[in-house]
């Protein structure tokens, strides 16, 4: 597979991962993230952006809030990226059990989008 049809496939279990969630359907989320976090193999700034968040929807990291700050101040320059991140960060605190830092991850997306 190459690494852009892994990209969106990557993408693909993510936004099916995200659906499954806002349906309660917890259990069927965490394997289409699980997938997801399993082809997020690009290193572009995109795909670090989504790697963060679905680390973050999988709590698979006990530092994942830095490592989100740290890949939005290295792509800050990209307001698109980050509007993007943004989106689908306040869709997953939308979700019935939101991840536990999801608000700490819009605050850190929000703030990078005001600056200049």
């Amino acid at each position: 597979m190459s690494d852009e049809q892994s990209q969106y496939r990557n993408i693909f279990f993510f936004g099916l991962g995200l659906v499954n969630a806002l349906q309660n359907n917890n259990d069927t989320a965490l394997e289409n993230w699980q997938k997801s976090l399993s082809l997020a193999t690009d290193t572009s700034p995109q795909a670090q952006l989504d790697r963060c968040l679905v680390q973050l929807a999988l709590a698979a990291s006990p530092t994942i809030i830095e490592e989100f700050a740290t890949t939005i101040q290295q792509v800050q320059s990209a307001k698109g990226l980050l509007k993007e991140s943004l989106e689908m960060a306040q869709l997953l605190a939308r979700c019935p059990q939101p991840p536990a830092d999801i608000d700490q991850a819009i605050a850190l997306l929000q703030a990078a989008l005001e600056q200049p």
